[in-house]
């Protein structure tokens, strides 16, 4: 007689419990439930970075606009420049404001649809003398502050 060895024994199933399924499933919500809003978390400490940076890139191009023109009016920014990121769905906006002879600011805005529309930040803004700054949001204090890190 030949034994193969994809066959059952007779008195013997194996499988999973109900038991087991129900632990294993509670055990994955769980970690669901502990690493998601990190990502979350991480996702748009990402994404504002990348607007801090392209404010960053658009100072850097204002300043070489005034010394090669002698002031900020007629300033307009490159179309690499205009939103965060760069490529795809815009999570922000970024755009001059106030712009004079000899002072600009630059905000990036959350764009609308975007992810970041109830952003802690609100707008990111940053100024020819760089002053940095965040306003419409929901962080104070020390959070407030955390925005530009």
């Amino acid at each position: 007689m030949t034994h193969h060895p994809f066959t059952q024994s007779a008195g013997r199933q194996r499988g999973f419990t109900l038991i087991e399924l129900v632990i294993v499933t509670l055990i994955i919500a769980v970690l669901t439930a502990v690493a998601l809003p990190s990502y979350q978390k991480h996702a748009e400490n990402a994404r504002r970075a990348d607007a801090r940076n392209l404010l960053l890139a658009a100072q850097q191009y204002m300043q070489r606009y005034f010394a090669a023109n002698n002031t900020y009016i007629g300033a307009n920014l490159p179309n690499n420049l205009l939103q965060s990121p760069a490529q795809g769905k815009a999570e922000y906006q970024i755009t001059v404001t106030n712009a004079t002879v000899s002072t600009f600011a630059l905000q990036a805005t959350p764009a609308a649809g975007g992810s970041m529309t109830q952003d802690k930040c609100g707008v990111l803004s940053l100024t020819s003398t760089g002053q940095r700054g965040a306003k419409g949001g929901s962080a104070t204090g020390q959070a407030l502050a955390d925005c530009w890190k």
